[in-house]
């Protein structure tokens, strides 16, 4: 027994973590003058996006 996650949920939990920052940070680097229409930051946010679905959906389905 462990206390709070065990170690398989505490990795998924900083995966998440490390995605939603990664998804907002692209987001937001968007959204600046600098980065304006560049096409890297925009697949590397699509990916971030739809690899967090995904790792939401596998989260629901272990809990």
């Amino acid at each position: 027994r462990y206390i709070g996650h065990n170690p398989a949920g505490a990795a998924m939990v900083m995966v998440l973590i490390v995605a939603m920052l990664g998804c907002a940070f692209t987001g937001w680097l968007y959204t600046t003058d600098a980065f304006w229409g560049a096409e890297w930051v925009e697949e590397t946010h699509e990916i971030l996006a739809n690899g967090l679905l995904i790792l939401v959906l596998v989260h629901i389905a272990g809990v």
